[in-house]
């Protein structure tokens, strides 16, 4: 995954829904930090956690990358959530409209569900979060060889709730629709 995904998306009923929602949450300030459209790495955007005390999901408003030796990390990659740098980290979902990829010629694609949210993998430490990623499928991988891990709302809620990563086993990609050549 490049670096950027967008948020918001005027026919996508999730996300006008969840935006309602976050106007009633947080404050005026807060709520304006927000990168309402297409995300970049350092903004802040929406992420879903979960409190294993109230158990229970709620929104929280964080900073998309960990800082890590003078070098954010946006993106984890997959292959390495279990190892011993990610053992703080705690699971997180990103609700995203569709994210983007560049080709080695530059050309950007979009990638989305027609008026549908997506739910990217990801995960946090204190107010800061990366999404994680996989090695790249079907259309995606003639674009760029890695693709953000995305899961059904179900599975979404489950990834949240617990700390068993296998259920990033249960990826969407194949019903995301051709992409966009933008």
């Amino acid at each position: 995954m490049c670096g950027r995904y967008q948020f918001y998306e005027r026919d996508n009923t999730y996300i006008n829904r969840l935006l309602e929602e976050a106007k009633k949450i947080f404050s005026k300030e807060s709520f304006s930090s927000l990168a309402l459209e297409e995300v970049y790495p350092s903004q802040n955007a929406l992420v879903a956690i979960y409190d294993k005390q109230k158990k229970n999901t709620f929104y929280a408003i964080m900073k998309w990358g960990y800082s890590f030796k003078d070098k954010l990390i946006i993106n984890t990659r997959k292959e390495s959530i279990d190892s011993n740098f990610y053992q703080a980290f705690k699971h997180c979902i990103i609700p995203a409209s569709a994210y983007y990829e560049w080709s080695k010629s530059k050309q950007k694609y979009k990638f989305y569900l027609k008026n549908e949210a997506i739910f990217l993998a990801g995960l946090y430490l204190n107010n800061t979060f990366t999404i994680i990623t996989e090695e790249a499928t079907n259309a995606q991988k003639e674009i760029h060889h890695r693709q953000p891990v995305i899961l059904t709302y179900q599975d979404a809620k489950e990834w949240c709730m617990n700390n068993d990563n296998n259920i990033l086993d249960n990826s969407i990609q194949n019903r995301l629709n051709n992409p966009i050549n933008l």
